[in-house]
């Protein structure tokens, strides 16, 4: 790609960004203007953005990569950039919108979504004058694009609420920030702003805020150590709330997902929806019940010696991805706050895994058919169409075997979204119960992908699943499919959305000694006795 500058008296000059892009897979690029003529080329691809102003170089021009703290956000993966004769706009993840000044080198805010009562996918920016924005955000819920005009207001001019403050870290899905501006748009009396915090700066300022006189009043869990959070506790019980209340009702929710997030004798947050990931296997291999260990695991390598259980991949992806939870729940007392690391059956562990890797990292071998040639096959349960659409892949009948587990039993992994809890500390706790019930009330046009949490408003939805098959008439789900969805929806584990987290942390440390043993400068022995040391002072550190 080429950009084509001309100037006065004819001047002409092509700056080929390909020699700072190379194009490729997930790349694209965007130009863009800023204030004074200024121009900007935007190129975008997985994990490394980069922005460049085109500057003058002598008698031609050059890419002059942007660079710097002020330009972190902006450079993010999922932020975007927009033109504008007042200076280039940046959106980010933390939902404000900022305008970068060239002649000073520096960011401003302009707005915060939330407190504009706007939510969702912001898919253009206009700035029509300083003070005025044309605005377009896709809405999840209704599936379509809608456009505002934006004026800025004087605070004397909005209405007077009381502000309840939503934390969240990292971002926060969609959906709640479409529901946040709703509520916004209909309560009277209270109004939520959004709070991101972001990486591990912002972690520790969310640490720190939590426990402030002027603590955020809801916490959105999604990406955070709910464990770590409940055990401090500075996050309310909710269960009083839900006994109390005349909205919501605690035998309407999954008692699995409820469990789970009762820490302490106490309910942290009420999640809204779910996914599941899932493994799938030939009944010829695995049989007709789910659920396996890794003896099994092992018995089947053996037995099948032309197949590999998930796919030739690398030590790091094996247990990362297949193995982790397994080894967590095997090696990890969580009511102690012990480990057994050092024994040997963790080393036979690590050395059968090793030998049944192609590489120590992250790798995976190209051009792998993924439900041939493997025995089992990880996938995202995102709906009850997906389950449908993954057993009719297979050449003969299938299962959702699961993935290995201590006990046995078929391990359903989980993550769930929109995660809010109240803090302990709020000063508006009955405001803040009031979004609550107001967010996981409105079912209509949540699901537009996972599972809900909410029992009647679940099935429902799997009552409303149509099937699509190719070369096949779209048609109903029947009663053995919902059954086979039901049954795995009822065995999900939210245990491991809860740990993730802490089984993350545990993996890091497993990956890193193990590094030096894959290389062939460590013995197995001097890994695992670091690493009986390492995590035996990380699960005290943790312990409440």
């Amino acid at each position: 790609m080429y950009i084509q500058l001309e100037g006065e008296d004819g001047f002409s000059d092509m700056l080929d960004i390909g020699e700072v892009a190379p194009g490729g897979k997930g790349v694209g690029e965007q130009i863009l203007e800023g204030e004074d003529g200024r121009v900007y080329c935007h190129i975008k691809r997985p994990g490394n953005n980069m922005i460049f102003e085109v500057a003058k170089d002598g008698s031609s021009y050059a890419l002059k990569k942007m660079a710097g703290e002020a330009w972190e956000t902006a450079n993010a993966e999922d932020g975007d950039l927009f033109s504008s004769p007042w200076g280039l706009l940046g959106n980010g993840p933390e939902g404000i919108l900022r305008q970068y000044s060239g002649p000073d080198g520096c960011w401003r805010d302009v707005l915060n979504w939330s407190a504009c009562n706007l939510g969702g996918n912001v898919t253009n920016v206009m700035q029509l004058s300083e003070e005025r924005f044309l605005v377009t955000l896709y809405d999840s819920t209704e599936h379509k694009n809608r456009t505002y005009v934006l004026d800025r207001k004087g605070a004397d001019e909005a209405p007077e609420r009381e502000e309840l403050v939503l934390a969240c870290y990292e971002g926060m899905a969609a959906y709640l920030e479409e529901q946040v501006a709703a509520f916004n748009r209909e309560n009277e009396k209270y109004r939520v702003v959004v709070r991101v915090y972001q990486g591990e700066e912002g972690m520790t300022r969310l640490d720190a805020d939590l426990v402030s006189s002027a603590p955020p009043d809801l916490l959105d869990q999604q990406w955070l150590d709910v464990e770590k959070y409940a055990g401090r506790m500075v996050l309310e019980d909710l269960a009083p709330y839900l006994e109390d209340s005349a909205v919501l009702y605690r035998e309407d929710y999954l008692e699995g997902v409820l469990d789970a997030y009762t820490i302490n004798g106490r309910l942290s947050c009420i999640p809204s929806t779910f996914i599941i990931y899932i493994v799938l296997g030939r009944v010829s291999q695995f049989g007709e019940e789910p659920g396996w260990d890794m003896e099994k695991a092992m018995e089947l390598a053996e037995r099948y010696p032309d197949d590999s259980l998930f796919g030739r991949m690398g030590f790091a992806a094996n247990l990362d991805f297949c193995y982790s939870y397994y080894v967590v729940d095997r090696f990890v007392d969580w009511d102690s706050g012990t480990c057994s690391f050092d024994g040997e059956e963790f080393c036979r562990l690590m050395e059968w895994i090793a030998g049944h890797s192609a590489g120590a990292g992250y790798e995976s071998e190209e051009g792998q058919d993924e439900f041939s040639g493997r025995m089992a096959v990880r996938e995202t349960l995102g709906g009850a169409d997906y389950l449908v659409g993954y057993l009719g892949c297979f050449d003969e009948k299938a299962i959702a075997v699961g993935y290995p587990s201590a006990d046995g039993r078929p391990l359903h992994r989980t993550q769930v979204f929109d995660a809010v809890g109240i803090t302990s500390k709020s000063r508006h706790k009955e405001g803040a119960w009031e979004f609550l019930e107001y967010f996981l009330s409105e079912k209509e046009g949540r699901q537009s992908y996972g599972f809900l949490t909410d029992k009647d408003a679940l099935e429902q939805a799997l009552e409303e699943t149509v099937i699509y098959s190719d070369g096949d008439f779209p048609r109903p789900i029947s009663q053995e499919e919902k059954e086979q969805v039901w049954e795995i929806v009822s065995a999900a584990d939210f245990d491991t959305a809860v740990r993730k987290v802490r089984k993350d942390r545990i993996i890091d440390m497993i990956l890193d000694e193990m590094e030096g043993y894959l290389e062939g400068y460590k013995s197995m022995e001097e890994v695992v006795s670091v690493l009986q040391n390492r995590v035996e002072l990380l699960l005290q550190e943790e312990s409440f």
